[in-house]
């Protein structure tokens, strides 16, 4: 627990990449799982390995054009924006890829809709902690103001349309890492109940697909006003950076750009900071 999730394309990782039939075969859960996917969403493969070095790894080095979910029992490197490192207990949470392939009309979209993806796929076994959730920019999940789970995304120079976005969620591990003790937790720790990984990885998925297609037809302002109303900071005076730094009020913030008062307006490419004051 306690970064963000996987980042760039590096090295192979670990287990080899073979061609997708020699892939480690899948549990009756997993199969079951990906059978249910493949007939309510665009996710047509399912691959799980025990370990790897990064989830996004396995989905640089596959070249298949089918949605794809790739997912780590532990990750040896997971990492994140800034190449921070991302901590999870093996076996407790989550350490996923989903690759998919897609021609999205608004791209820079889609890092904003995705933690709005995961608090869908959480909210319902959050019970009453799920009122406490917060959305941190860019693509953070917090929860009593600690790290529940992280997003990143790359997109393939290489395969145009093609966009692998790494997800770590904090689901049933109970001790948050050393280096971090204060800054993270867990599904588990909110709630004192465990929680199915797999039902958690399914609603995450139908929920990706399902935001992804309305992007695809450029259903956009829902989510607008969802992410703001999670980040919780409209109205309010914020810290930005975006190249030099500037404080004001947040009047918006929209796809087409963040506006402080005063008429001060940035886009969403330009900001690598937004927090309150």
């Amino acid at each position: 627990m306690g970064g963000c999730c996987a980042n760039q394309p590096a090295r192979v990782s670990c287990p080899p990449i073979v061609p997708p039939l020699h892939y480690p075969p899948l549990s009756a859960a997993d199969s079951g799982l990906a059978s249910r996917l493949r007939s309510t969403t665009r996710f047509l493969r399912l691959v799980h390995v025990p370990t790897c070095k990064s989830t996004q790894d396995l989905a640089a080095a596959d070249d298949s054009k089918e949605w794809m979910i790739f997912w780590s029992d532990h990750q040896e490197s997971g990492r994140g924006r800034q190449q921070r490192p991302w901590h999870d207990q093996p076996g407790l949470d989550i350490a996923a890829t989903f690759s998919i392939h897609v021609d999205l009309p608004l791209p820079i979209a889609l890092p904003v809709i995705l933690p709005l993806c995961v608090k869908d796929a959480v909210l319902p076994m959050l019970g009453t902690a799920a009122s406490r959730l917060r959305i941190k920019w860019p693509n953070d999940l917090l929860l009593d103001g600690k790290k529940l789970a992280g997003v990143l995304i790359d997109a393939d120079a290489q395969r145009p349309m093609r966009y692998r976005i790494g997800v770590g969620i904090n689901v049933n591990g109970h001790l948050p890492p050393v280096e971090v003790p204060d800054l993270a937790i867990s599904m588990l720790m909110a709630t004192g109940a465990l929680h199915d990984r797999n039902a958690v990885l399914e609603g995450l998925a139908r929920a990706i697909d399902r935001t992804v297609t309305a992007l695809q037809q450029g259903r956009t302002a829902e989510f607008e006003e969802r992410y703001a109303d999670g980040m919780g900071l409209v109205g309010k005076r914020v810290v930005v950076r975006a190249g030099d730094i500037a404080t004001g009020v947040l009047e918006s913030i929209r796809f087409d750009g963040l506006r402080l008062d005063g008429g001060r307006a940035f886009s969403l490419a330009q900001i690598t900071e937004l927090r309150a004051e």
